[in-house]
């Protein structure tokens, strides 16, 4: 069984996929960040409800983007994280009522990305492929502690290779400061675990975001909807709704302060909880 399943945070920008407007050769974006994910429990995937102790996460990374072809418009994106995860637990046994607290720091899941337009007038349209590739393995995690108490210490993740598709379009309004961009697209949960071999199949799924966004002078305030949709229900592949506010405050020049929070609307063989971040960023002024 996956023990990663039991208090998991996913709350993190899931996609290292940027919006439909692909850069142009040499255009880049650049951000660090740290983001924070608060849940009180596992959602139990057959019941609807939560169990298990609380959990808290950080994730602290470094992201960019940058056009990459002379001729039409291609880029790609890199987003490395670090990872830490405490699970707060109680074992009667050894402790009583107290509480025990077991905290996993790894490298995260990184994410490649390439993307390509397909057609920029009227509307930008683009297609997309991401990798996500685990820059860890479950395998050791906790080992050190021995089995009482391995299975109290958090997975970074679920540890293998995902494959993801995306289709991208948006549009700005006309006479307003304003846009919108939606994606969709198919990610394949391949059976490549990195560094373990756990007893269970994960499930392909449906990926898909809608956001809207306003400018006022320097600053852009977005609505961000994520989420994901399993082809099949099963005890182990991560399914969730997110949605939350994002702003961008454009201090100087390409400078920029952002901010960031979502809630899990709906989760499923996963923690449900509250997350939160925030970041330094720098893009090029075209």
């Amino acid at each position: 069984m996956l023990r990663s399943v039991v208090l998991l945070a996913i709350l993190w920008p899931s996609s290292a996929l940027a919006g439909p407007w692909t850069r142009e050769l040499w255009s880049y974006y650049a951000k660090v960040g740290a983001d924070f994910y608060s849940a009180t429990g596992y959602v139990d995937p057959e019941t609807g409800e939560r169990k298990g102790g609380e959990y808290f996460g950080q994730q602290y990374g470094a992201y960019g983007e940058v056009g990459v072809s002379p001729g039409w418009p291609v880029q790609v994106s890199l987003l490395i994280p670090v990872s830490m995860g405490t699970a707060t637990f109680r074992d009667e046994f050894r402790f009583g009522n107290s509480e025990g607290h077991a905290t996993t720091t790894r490298l995260g899941d990184g994410r490649l990305a390439v993307q390509t337009s397909i057609l920029r007038a009227p509307a930008p349209l683009a297609i997309g492929a991401e990798l996500k590739l685990p820059l860890y393995s479950n395998g050791d995690v906790g080992e050190e502690f021995g089995q009482e108490y391995v299975v109290h210490f958090p997975f970074p993740g679920d540890g293998q290779i995902d494959l993801t598709g995306w289709l991208l379009s948006g549009s700005s309004v006309p006479g307003a400061p304003m846009w919108f961009e939606w994606g969709i697209g198919y990610r394949h949960r391949t059976e490549e675990f990195i560094g373990w071999n756990p007893d269970a199949t994960l499930v392909d799924s449906v990926v898909y975001r809608a956001l809207v966004g306003g400018a006022l002078g320097p600053v852009l305030l977005m609505g961000l909807l994520d989420g994901n949709a399993n082809l099949e229900k099963d005890r182990f592949s991560r399914e969730a709704l997110s949605a939350g506010p994002t702003i961008l405050w454009t201090f100087w020049r390409g400078l920029a302060l952002e901010g960031r929070l979502a809630w899990e609307l709906e989760a499923r063989n996963q923690s449900k909880g509250f997350g939160f971040g925030f970041g330094l960023s720098y893009r090029d002024p075209a």
